[in-house]
């Protein structure tokens, strides 16, 4: 078990390293891979090589990425060295609207915990493994809790999805959104907008890892999420010329529960925030199958 700080709406946590050294690093459910900076790289002698992934050269700002592993990569108590790490220019990771960080744990790191988001005392606990046991989800608070599935992408592995209900008026519009971690804002398809006849009434530049966009803002009579409702919530709306249609569910209406990630499990437990912070568990490995009698 794990504890790490969700700063300023962005899941950031402590990453123990070599050499008596740390680094901030963003947990990012739509990141692909993770990422460390070139200078926390260079400072801790880290020997690189020319990235690939699934066989091909890793593109990075238009060419191809190098890439490390970190001999000691420890978060709390839990270690997890030899993690492949793309190595990023340090204004990859620092933009306009976050905090700045050393680096990314993405989902090839990711996929193997769960991990529990209290929104409310901003905190971030990470299990592992996961796939938690009913009685272990009740003893970290989660008794009855809206569960959701969620997916992996059958195209890309590397991305997750829930399928969100939303209702404007009369017409109901329910579509998968990716999970976003990394994602203040939640943005839906123009398509899914279009149908749902959503009225924008302003902009927003986007700023992220990979660029700007600019999208239109309306806000969603209701959105639900399993037995789970939120009324009048913005989204950011895709331009009808955007190439990517894809759409994220991100901080701004996860915050609004306590969130529990199970990937082994391949589930989505959501609560209401709570006032009171509920005492974290740590969770065993799972026991290990007898072997069959010989014949």
């Amino acid at each position: 078990m794990a504890f790490g700080k969700i700063v300023t709406g962005q899941a950031l946590i402590k990453v123990q390293l070599s050499h008596g050294l740390s680094g901030t690093f963003l947990v990012d459910t739509a990141s692909t891979t993770s990422y460390i900076s070139v200078s926390l790289a260079h400072k801790l002698g880290l020997v690189t090589k020319p990235a690939v992934s699934n066989g091909s050269p890793f593109i990075l700002d238009g060419k191809q990425a190098t890439m490390t592993s970190a001999p000691v990569f420890k978060i709390g108590g839990l270690s997890i060295p030899g993690q492949p790490l793309i190595v990023a220019n340090d204004q990859f990771l620092a933009f306009p609207s976050a905090d700045a960080f050393d680096g990314i744990i993405g989902i090839n790191i990711l996929r193997s915990m769960a991990f529990q988001w209290d929104f409310k005392h901003q905190l971030l606990t990470i299990y592992h493994p996961g796939r938690l046991s009913s009685s272990s989800l009740q003893q970290i608070g989660f008794v009855s809790p809206s569960t959701l599935a969620i997916t992996e992408d059958a195209r890309n592995h590397s991305f997750w999805y829930a399928s969100i209900r939303m209702t404007n008026g009369f017409v109901i519009a329910e579509q998968p959104l990716y999970i976003d971690t990394g994602a203040n804002s939640t943005t839906i398809p123009y398509p899914m907008a279009q149908h749902l006849g959503l009225k924008p009434y302003s902009q927003h530049s986007l700023v992220t890892l990979y660029g700007s966009e600019t999208q239109k803002v309306a806000n969603v009579e209701a959105i639900q999420l399993g037995s789970l409702m939120l009324s009048d919530t913005p989204v950011l709306i895709r331009a009808a010329s955007a190439k990517n249609q894809t759409g994220l569910l991100g901080l701004n209406i996860l915050s609004h529960f306590r969130v529990l990630m199970d990937f082994p499990a391949k589930k989505m437990y959501l609560q209401p925030n709570t006032t009171a912070a509920v005492p974290a568990i740590t969770i065993g490995p799972t026991p290990t199958a007898p072997a069959p009698p010989a014949k």
